[in-house]
């Protein structure tokens, strides 16, 4: 995956695990929006916040 202005990367979690504190253990799904292409990718399952930050942040 091509980190770009044409996309928006994000991790869904659980809301009880969403304000679970250190935030760098939360495990969730990364999704990609495709602006130009209205599509929604997964791109990883079961990732940890940290992990989707190292992997998918510019």
């Amino acid at each position: 995956m091509d980190n770009d202005d044409d996309s928006l990367v994000t991790l869904c979690t659980p809301e009880k695990q969403a304000s679970a504190l250190p935030i760098s253990g939360v495990t969730g799904v990364a999704t990609e929006y495709d602006h130009k292409t209205g599509e929604i990718h997964v791109l990883a399952e079961d990732i940890t916040h940290a992990a989707a930050e190292q992997r998918f942040k510019p």
